[in-house]
């Protein structure tokens, strides 16, 4: 028993509130209203992902913080807006990763376990607090920067 009636399922890109089992198929609504059929041979012979299996769920952020900021000072943040989250579970603790460097920034993945009835109230949340307590904190959040360079005289000279 992969999942049940009510389980949100993922299968070949189609996620979607379990609805029926039958004997030849599998019925989702997917969360934006759409009925969808889904063959059994189909199921058989694809992944199938049960996103509500498990009471809780991590939500993993990626951020990007300036290359001059400290990364400490950082983790502290991050971990105090963990905390002062109703949504956000203390146990399993939340975690972050320096995920690489990237062209404008430090990369990092930041992520808080919350229960899975809250995840998305927590996924539309998280950013906006996020954002305002590195505003407060002085750390940037950079964004890719271009300099362009024209060479040569550009001014139109006109024939008479």
């Amino acid at each position: 028993k992969s999942f049940a009636l009510g389980d949100a399922i993922t299968v070949n890109g189609t996620t979607g509130i379990v609805l029926s089992i039958d004997t030849l198929s599998v019925k989702l609504r997917t969360f934006d209203n759409r009925y969808v059929r889904i063959p059994n041979e189909t199921l058989i012979k694809s992944d199938l992902v049960n996103i509500t299996r498990f009471p809780i769920r991590r939500l993993d952020v990626s951020i990007g913080v300036g290359y001059e900021s400290d990364l400490s000072q950082v983790r502290e943040v991050l971990l105090d807006v963990a905390r002062k989250n109703p949504l956000c579970l203390a146990e399993p603790k939340p975690l972050i990763i320096l995920s690489g460097y990237g062209e404008s920034s430090i990369d990092l993945l930041f992520g808080m376990w919350v229960t899975k009835e809250k995840f998305l109230e927590l996924k539309n949340s998280i950013h906006e607090e996020i954002k305002d307590e590195f505003e407060d904190a002085g750390i940037e959040i950079p964004f890719p920067q271009r300099v362009i360079t024209v060479l040569g005289d550009l001014s139109v000279k006109e024939k008479s």
